[in-house]
């Protein structure tokens, strides 16, 4: 079984190299899973055979961006002598799938992500492209994956296909208290609230106009008294490095570079206020369930997304001052109670152990 699509493992950052690292995890005593790696993001000596019993490959393109294409071809090329089942994660590399399909016996499953085609970043080429690729590859596919009820009822009505439903697990997370050296290199965790050390809101994700952190940044900017902090790639784009520059100096915006490490990742998030989740596209995004996993209270953009992956439990906002006014009229005991139905949610829905049951019961058919 071949995993294509993903930037590799050992996972860093993004909801696919999670739920690759996962399935390995659950899935590699019954399956033998060969993943496919971008060679740019491993150094020479990060780059193993095998990780946890899969087999690692290496391409020499990017898993994301206009390479990505070129990256899933050469990865499908490869994996045809090698695999008999193809869990395909992304449409990138879709437009081979019908000869693929046609002339061999390959079980093709494919996670169609959210609806790409409709990303701010992209121009109107790389939108017609991404729109038939998808269409392409959910007409392909043995098996469609949709992690999200709004992406479900989108491929129902667009392609009248009824896909597998299948979130992300968050129970890799663990909560932590701060220890000393936490709050000596990030002095925001000192911070008190109603007694607690609990000061701060937190985000992680890409820095794309499609997570609406220029409205994040703008509302908190303009509410001195709260604190935010987001993990994020900066340095990756104009847009990214725009941001920082532009915020950067604000006394109470922290904004720090990815974190790879998974325990200094879920202290930082575990000790914090509350989660602010901007994304505007995408089916379920998996930050977001990690902090619903950790019990953080969430305001989320209101999309149909969010408000599918928390129930519409949680807070939303639609502009800079809806935001602006949640943070300032919520009261911790609300706030508090928001993080326990997100605990709950989170526990009896978003477990890995049976995220891998239903990709196994794909990938047998």
């Amino acid at each position: 079984m071949a995993i294509i699509g993903t930037a590799g493992l050992p996972a860093r950052y993004g909801g696919f190299e999670t739920l690759a690292r996962e399935l390995v995890n659950h899935l590699s005593l019954d399956f033998h899973i060969i993943v496919y790696c971008s060679r740019s993001l491993y150094k020479r000596a990060e780059r193993k055979e095998n990780w946890e019993r899969a087999d690692l490959v290496y391409i020499p393109f990017k898993a994301n961006g206009y390479q990505s294409f070129f990256y899933d071809l050469f990865s499908l090329s490869h994996a045809l002598c090698r695999a008999d089942v193809f869990l395909i994660l992304g449409v990138s590399g879709a437009l081979c799938l019908p000869l693929i399909r046609a002339f061999t016996k390959r079980r093709i499953i494919v996670h169609t992500d959210g609806l790409e085609w409709q990303r701010k970043r992209w121009n109107r080429a790389i939108r017609f492209f991404l729109k038939l690729s998808e269409r392409v590859a959910v007409k392909s596919a043995h098996e469609v994956v949709a992690d999200n009820l709004a992406i479900e009822d989108y491929l129902k009505k667009r392609f009248g296909k009824f896909p597998a439903l299948i979130g992300y697990g968050g129970d890799h997370v663990l909560s932590g208290s701060a220890e000393k050296h936490d709050r000596e290199k990030y002095p925001f965790m000192n911070q008190m609230n109603s007694g607690q050390s609990r000061g701060y809101a937190v985000s992680v994700g890409r820095i794309v106009p499609e997570n609406n952190y220029t409205l994040i940044l703008e509302a908190f900017s303009e509410t001195p008294d709260k604190t935010m902090v987001i993990i994020g790639n900066w340095g990756l784009s104009r847009y990214g490095k725009r941001l920082y520059h532009r915020f950067k100096d604000c006394r109470n915006i922290f904004l720090l570079d990815p974190i790879y490490n998974q325990h200094e990742l879920d202290r930082l998030r575990s000790n914090a206020a509350l989660y602010i989740h901007g994304h505007s596209s995408g089916g379920t995004n998996p930050a977001l369930v990690e902090a619903m996993c950790l019990g953080l209270p969430v305001i989320a953009n209101e999309n149909p997304f969010n408000i599918s992956t928390t129930e519409n439990q949680a807070y939303y906002f639609k502009d800079k001052e809806d935001l602006k006014s949640l943070l300032q009229s919520t009261s911790s005991e609300e706030f508090i109670s928001c993080g326990k139905r997100m605990q709950t949610i989170a526990r009896e829905k978003m477990r890995w152990e049976d995220v891998a049951r239903r990709y196994a019961g794909l990938f047998v058919g």
